[in-house]
């Protein structure tokens, strides 16, 4: 058995393929698998990954399948894997050379189900800046501070048993690393955070995380918060689910909804956070954030969306 085994969905990214494989074959690192998941791709991809499994067949495998959308690719892979831990690898995104045995080393050391580390938001290489997965205030990654992390699968490495045991899958909806990653505290006892940025995550103007214009898709929020509530229904974590409805449903949709004009999408997405989470602004992660965040929220919640709106023209 490897130690880990990385999991790459791919769709449509020849023009980025080669790179995400490149820094694989760079971490000069023998135990490992690399699991290559075809979700139906309609270009050159697997002609690539064809080339890289025949160069390097102790390390890539290659698997075919149709089209399913990321989160399902995801589950295809870790399906199959055989390692100790696993780690989420998107196609277009590429990992620091030799940063993986470092990242294991640190796994192994303190004994981690689950580990968080830092990333790259890479645009290109004039236009790159390191981010934390670990908010700022907090010090380190324990059960609570797990859910409120970055939700990104692919600045995690967990444990294939603590995933298991979680029994998690990724849906099919936009947000899926939302709605499954908070959740993998169901499986994990021990945390650990690696403060290094050793994962590139490329910013491409058509993903949903740079999503400026509306689409209806986008109020797929509130099935992942749904769902986050059926996880997350245990009454001492609370508190971090009642936080993700003021961030994720109050406040990320708000930039999206209120720019496009979309006050009867916003309105519903603010009913449903007064509805199941009426004491939101007592909320105790809520009332550390900065004086600007909460002049902000506050107004949203109060339908001043004139007074929102121009608070984000002033941010940029």
């Amino acid at each position: 058995m490897k130690q880990v085994s990385v999991i790459v969905p791919i769709y449509n990214v020849e023009a980025y393929l080669a790179e995400c494989l490149d820094s694989l074959v760079n971490q000069h690192y023998s135990d490992m698998e690399v699991l290559c998941i075809n979700d139906g791709t309609k270009d050159n991809s697997q002609a690539i990954v064809d080339a890289y499994a025949a160069k390097y067949p102790d390390l890539f495998v290659s698997y075919i399948k149709e089209n399913g959308g990321l989160g399902d690719a995801r589950n295809y892979g870790a399906a199959r894997a055989s390692g100790e831990y696993l780690l989420f690898l998107d196609s277009d995104d590429f990992l620091e050379a030799d940063s993986l045995k470092k990242l294991m080393d640190h796994a192994k050391q303190t004994d981690s189900d689950l580990v968080l580390f830092d990333y790259v938001w890479y645009i290109n290489k004039e236009n790159a800046s390191v981010r934390r997965s670990l908010p700022s205030e907090f010090h380190e990654l324990n059960a609570k501070t797990s859910i409120l992390a970055n939700p990104s699968a692919c600045a995690k490495l967990i444990r294939r048993e603590s995933y298991l045991k979680a029994n998690l899958s990724f849906p099919t909806t936009w947000y899926e690393d939302l709605a499954t990653t908070p959740a993998y505290v169901l499986g994990c006892q021990s945390f650990s955070y690696y403060p290094q940025a050793i994962y590139y995550y490329r910013q491409r103007e058509n993903s949903i995380t740079n999503q400026r214009e509306y689409n209806p898709r986008c109020m797929e929020m509130i099935d992942v918060m749904d769902r986050l509530s059926h996880l997350l229904s245990d009454e001492k974590y609370h508190d971090e689910l009642e936080y993700l409805y003021i961030y994720q449903l109050g406040y990320r949709m708000s930039l999206t909804l209120l720019p496009n004009h979309r006050k009867a999408e916003m309105m519903h997405c603010l009913e449903l956070i007064r509805l199941r989470m009426p004491k939101w602004c007592q909320n105790v992660y809520y009332k550390k954030k900065p004086l600007a965040f909460k002049i902000y929220c506050t107004a949203m919640m109060l339908h001043m969306f004139a007074i929102c709106k121009l608070l984000q023209k002033i941010r940029g």
